[in-house]
């Protein structure tokens, strides 16, 4: 098991009542990854995030993407040991089937509405840190900053 840990494009459901991510079945017409990289690599980037949105919203992400992972996480405080699990998709959020996606970089506004209209929420730095310690496969971070081109483009 892989998990993102990325800010912006994780989302975590917290609580027990449910470990999938409420998306409609990937659509029939859905666009491949690579498809939905060729439609918006142009575009300006209020409409690429838009696009990016939608197409997530209206359930073209990869099925692995769907089954949540448990995340536990465990402190001590005065003498007291206190559990709490969370739920976390297993790779940063992509658009596309298993075999052709994008994992899609977000700005943080679209990712709260992302999250917000599937009942998730963003991660804390803390549930980023918990969620890399769980996962099996640790990867070097590469941070995007502002002025990076868009991939593909």
């Amino acid at each position: 098991m892989r998990f993102g840990m990325a800010l912006g494009w994780l989302l975590v459901a917290v609580g027990a009542w449910g470990q999938a991510l409420l998306l409609p079945s990937s659509p029939v017409d859905a666009s491949p990854g690579s498809g939905v990289v060729k439609a918006v690599t142009d575009l300006p980037l209020a409409e690429r995030e838009a696009r990016m949105e939608a197409e997530i919203l209206r359930g073209n992400v990869p099925h692995f993407l769907r089954r949540l992972r448990a995340v536990s996480v465990t402190n001590v405080i005065t003498g007291k040991t206190n559990i709490a699990t969370f739920f976390a998709t297993p790779d940063y959020l992509a658009v596309g089937s298993d075999d052709d996606y994008f994992l899609t970089p977000l700005r943080p506004e679209t990712a709260q509405r992302i999250a917000d209209a599937l009942g998730c929420s963003l991660p804390t730095r803390a549930m980023v840190d918990a969620i890399y310690a769980a996962g099996d496969v640790k990867l070097e971070p590469h941070p995007m900053t502002a002025r990076a081109p868009f991939p593909g483009g």
